[in-house]
């Protein structure tokens, strides 16, 4: 017997696969199947886990942006103050990155519900900052910013919009979108003293949704928006528009000319 090799034993130490490496072996089909039944909370959990999971997770967690480029008091539009505006030109960086952007399907604009925020100072003190009523110069540095980046959204087919006024850079975006299906504005308008070129816009969509408060203030929306409003069928179909007021008493909107859907 040798009892030196008694003495010196070589062991071989069978690890089992990480779970990076099992993750590896999985495929995404099957993968894609699992994440489409879990909760979003769980797979915002699993996509900090592994690389793999960070990449399957982003279809299920960037398909809606919810946008708040300014607030809404009296009817008076509130621009945010600077500290506002810089945390939201992040988030909009993020979502119209090359890796964000692909998988967006759908942007909601509505006014945030916020008038004021905390802020703390360069003395570490806490201090109010007040949103600002918007006047005919202000400039809507979130808005312009947000209808210049829409076109990183190279697959959105929904389109939603609460108290917003275009510009024509604004409207001639929205109308280039066209993977777009769905267009919802609710008290929509046109920015006050901008003249749209109307020759040059076309929005082809199967489902056009426009509301406002009253009938007099649908009239002068619907006529402003007249050039976006589909004037006939896209080559994709019919068009399905719906016109409503948002009053407290129900009550049939009159036949604006400029609208004609065939």
């Amino acid at each position: 017997m040798d009892f030196a090799a008694l003495d010196n034993p070589v062991v071989t130490v069978v690890h089992p696969p990480s779970f990076t490496m099992s993750m590896r072996q999985v495929p995404n089909e099957l993968l894609l199947e699992i994440f489409r039944s879990l909760p979003r909370h769980t797979i915002t959990a699993l996509s900090l886990t592994c690389r793999k999971f960070k990449d399957i997770s982003r279809p299920f967690l960037f398909t809606h942006l919810h946008f708040h480029p300014y607030s809404v008091r009296d009817d008076a539009i509130l621009l945010p103050p600077s500290i506002v505006v810089d945390g939201a030109l992040e988030c909009l960086e993020f979502w119209t990155s090359d890796e964000i952007a692909p998988h967006v399907r759908s942007c909601k604009i509505t006014p945030s519900e916020d008038t004021m925020v905390w802020h703390q100072n360069d003395e570490s003190k806490w201090e109010i900052l007040e949103f600002s009523i918007a006047n005919p110069d202000s400039h809507y540095t979130l808005l312009d910013l947000f209808f210049e980046r829409l076109g990183a959204f190279t697959r959105l087919r929904s389109f939603h919009a609460e108290l917003v006024h275009f510009t024509q850079a604004g409207l001639a975006t929205l109308c280039r979108a066209s993977t777009l299906i769905d267009v919802q504005l609710v008290g929509c308008g046109v920015v006050a003293g901008e003249r749209i070129d109307t020759t040059s816009l076309q929005l082809a969509v199967t489902r056009f949704s426009f509301a406002h408060k009253d009938v007099a203030s649908a009239r002068e929306g619907l006529r402003s928006l007249a050039p976006v409003t589909p004037s006939r069928p896209p080559p994709r179909g019919g068009t399905e528009v719906q016109l409503s007021c948002l009053g407290r008493k129900p009550c049939p909107l009159p036949r604006i000319s400029p609208l004609c859907v065939d």
